[in-house]
């Protein structure tokens, strides 16, 4: 779960139990701010309902799937990259009107890109926020490309196809953004432009943004390199010496069981012709100075070598156990005790902390440019978010956290293996001792695992309540 909160403001017992109270002021649409500046008690309100939020963009952009592609990337290639941009066309369900007349459009996107389509500016500087300029590569439809120059008031005829010929569809089109600064001020803006080699997409623009729009995740960090290292880097030695063992032990059987055979032209003519097939009767011309065993012989099969199996395993094992990938990691133990299976694995995963800090240091940089789209482009409307009363929608007026440093940290809660097996265990045991209800029970068990719950439960509250009426009568 990510939290946001707001440098250089205070949160105080006070202003949260006060935050509660504005929040349902600010869920009524017709609310209208009371003070010309937002105070400790409003950014209260907002940064608890951007946390909130950011799962519900996250459901929305497909974000676990995509963050299971940037692993992907940086495990093989050293470098995952998460690009954020403004997507004029996505909708958004809202209305700019209470006559609902006005639609308003508009919302972040997310794209993974791959590392050998990004250039930095300054590759050996390893934070993105430092770069000079980044230059990012994507091959694109050319009739979206054109519909997006045409919309920018430029001449789509300009947008050609890299390739001239009749059935090209696609273009490269190269992005480059950067800092343009205000020495008097000592501030910058990120600016962008869109280019293909024979036009301009769009012209450079003010992004608005105070942050490049990519968040990095590197498997290895490499020093003085932004684009890191690959753990596939460090296997392939070992990969190729488990083929060529493989390879020797397959070709030792193949040679066993169907041997090369020799034949002694001198003693079998060319005439007759040899298919090594069983019961072949094969005319000989032997002579006495001949031996009938010199016609024809195999040739013996490389010796199988036993230690080429031991080798493969243990080379197999060491690589997996140095990754970290052991059995209590991959779950092949018996769930015989749970608590023993928990330390185990705490232990076990140990070495792979380094790769979960790294990672929820990308989900915060992440959620901190999410946070600056939301304050530089959302402008005067509402946020879907989850509350009690299920799903609500807030006022949000950007304009007036404009100045607001966001900062973003992720709180991670323990995970054990087996741990639907242990929630369910637990919640019996509290059951039987009659520490919990039958309702609190089915309201608390892993999803999924009673169909109907909801209805389950709305007929033990129903039950519940009549035999309390009946009681009181």
């Amino acid at each position: 779960m990510v939290n946001f909160s707001a440098e250089g403001v205070t949160k105080t017992k006070q202003i949260i139990k006060d935050s509660n109270l504005l929040k349902e002021k600010m869920l009524k649409p017709e609310y209208t701010p009371e003070k010309p500046m937002a105070d400790a008690t409003e950014i209260s309100v907002i940064t608890d309902a951007l946390s909130g939020y950011f799962k519900i963009c996250a459901e929305r952009l497909k974000f676990d799937l995509k963050a299971e592609q940037l692993l992907k990337n940086a495990y093989i290639g050293g470098l995952g990259i998460a690009y954020t941009y403004w997507d004029n066309n996505a909708p958004t369900g809202l209305f700019a009107d209470y006559s609902k007349t006005h639609k308003i459009k508009g919302d972040i996107n997310l794209r993974i890109l791959d590392a050998e389509n990004v250039v930095f500016g300054e590759p050996g500087c390893e934070e993105v926020e430092r770069q000079p300029y980044v230059l990012i590569s994507e091959q694109l439809d050319i009739e979206a490309v054109r519909r997006e120059a045409k919309q920018n008031g430029l001449k789509e005829t300009d947008i050609i196809p890299d390739d001239t010929s009749a059935s090209s569809r696609s273009v490269a089109v190269v992005t480059k953004l950067f800092k343009q600064y205000d020495n008097l001020e000592d501030t910058y803006k990120i600016m962008a432009v869109k280019v293909t080699k024979n036009g301009v997409v769009k012209p450079v623009w003010d992004t608005g943004l105070t942050r490049y729009p990519l968040a990095i995740f590197r498997w290895e960090s490499r020093k003085n390199n932004i684009y890191g290292e690959s753990e596939v880097t460090h296997l392939i030695p070992n990969q190729i010496a488990i083929n060529r063992m493989l390879t020797s032990q397959c070709w030792s059987a193949l040679s066993s069981g169907m041997p090369k055979l020799l034949i002694n032209n001198d003693i079998v003519s060319d005439d007759v012709k040899i298919t090594n097939d069983p019961g072949q009767i094969i005319r000989a011309n032997v002579g006495y100075e001949n031996n009938l065993n010199n016609a024809m012989q195999y040739v013996a099969p490389a010796p199988w070598a036993e230690q080429y199996s031991k080798a493969i395993n243990e080379i197999s094992s060491n690589t997996l156990f140095d990754a970290g990938a052991n059995d209590v990691a991959l779950g092949n133990v018996a769930p015989t005790n749970a608590t023993a299976i928990i330390q185990m694995r705490e232990a076990a995963l140990q070495p792979m902390q380094i790769y979960k800090n790294r990672y929820y240091a990308f989900v915060e940089e992440l959620a901190r440019i999410w946070a600056d789209f939301w304050i530089s482009k959302y402008g005067n409307r509402q946020i879907k978010i989850q509350t009690e009363q299920g799903t609500e929608y807030l006022n949000f007026n950007a304009q007036r956290y404009k100045n607001l440093i966001l900062n973003a940290t992720v709180d991670v809660g323990t995970s054990a293996l087996w741990s639907e097996a242990v929630v369910i265990s637990t919640l019996g045991n509290l059951l039987e001792l009659g520490i919990i209800t039958p309702k609190q029970y089915l309201e608390r068990i892993p999803k999924g695992l009673v169909p109907k719950v909801n209805a389950l439960i709305s007929e033990i509250t129903e039950n519940n309540t009549l035999k309390g009426d009946n009681n009181a009568g």
